[in-house]
């Protein structure tokens, strides 16, 4: 919290209980702002998240999807060789069988395999993602104590400007 150093004069000018309202309504104004600032960083936060993770849920909703057009598709084909085939072909359909669920268990293992690594991809692109929000909060928030910091000691010098001419008088 700043600590507002009133000069001698104004503090002679004003009164100690004027001073002392002045210094406790500069505390809390700069307060007020710094609750103000951490609400609007937490509401962006809180959006950014929300939006990754409906991307990330709409690109499962997309695998899963495709996962059961290809799981339909071999069915499909799976019943149209059982109809096609004849009650003398029973050991060379069990062959194929055996063939459809290697094929099956290999494309499984690929699309385990594919699903991993775009998960890895994402948690990766996520981890970088909030990397850049942290860093860009924190410019943010350096920049907005920089201008505020400009600011207050632009009031006091109005401030004080207007107390001096007031007190020539």
């Amino acid at each position: 919290m700043p600590i507002f150093v009133v000069p001698k004069v104004l503090r002679d000018k004003l009164g100690e209980e004027a001073t002392e309202a002045l210094v406790e309504f500069l505390r809390q104004v700069s307060e007020q702002n710094r609750v103000d600032l951490l609400a609007l960083a937490e509401e962006r936060l809180e959006r950014r998240l929300a939006e990754a993770v409906s991307t990330i849920r709409t690109e499962i909703a997309a695998v899963r999807s495709e996962l059961r057009e290809e799981i339909a598709a071999v069915r499909s084909e799976l019943r149209e060789e059982i109809a096609g085939t004849s009650a003398g072909l029973r050991g060379e359909m069990a062959s194929e069988f055996a063939k459809v669920r290697e094929e099956m268990a290999a494309e499984f293992a690929k699309v385990r395999t594919e699903m991993a690594s775009e998960f890895a991809k994402v948690r990766e692109e996520m981890a970088a993602e909030f990397a850049k929000v942290r860093t860009e909060m924190a410019n943010h928030r350096a920049d907005l104590i920089k201008w505020m910091f400009l600011f207050w000691v632009g009031q006091v010098a109005v401030i004080l400007g207007i107390l001096f001419a007031w007190f020539r008088r």
